[in-house]
């Protein structure tokens, strides 16, 4: 696999024995050619991950902006029509 941009940063972070030990079966188990690509790929996931999150909190602050209007036009409906009945009476 070859990599289209180079990688040029370095991130360290220090783990325990048994930490290591772990990462080490999760990245066999998801057969990633490295620690370091196993990092890099759940690092990537979180990203997007929030992105999405964040794309879905926009939306439905929307989808609720557009319920409060609909709400408003159904209370001036009705009170549309209940001074309509009146007026017939």
């Amino acid at each position: 696999m070859s990599v289209l941009k180079a990688r040029s940063r370095v991130v360290y972070f220090r783990v325990s024995e048994d930490e290591f030990d772990e990462f080490l079966k999760v990245c066999h188990a998801a057969k990633a050619r490295s620690l370091s690509d196993l990092a890099r790929s759940a690092m990537q996931r979180m990203v997007r991950e929030q992105a999405e999150g964040e794309m879905l909190t926009d939306r439905l602050k929307t989808f609720d902006e557009l319920i409060s209007r609909v709400n408003e036009k159904l209370t001036e409906m009705s009170e549309l029509v209940r001074a309509h009945k009146q007026e017939q009476v």
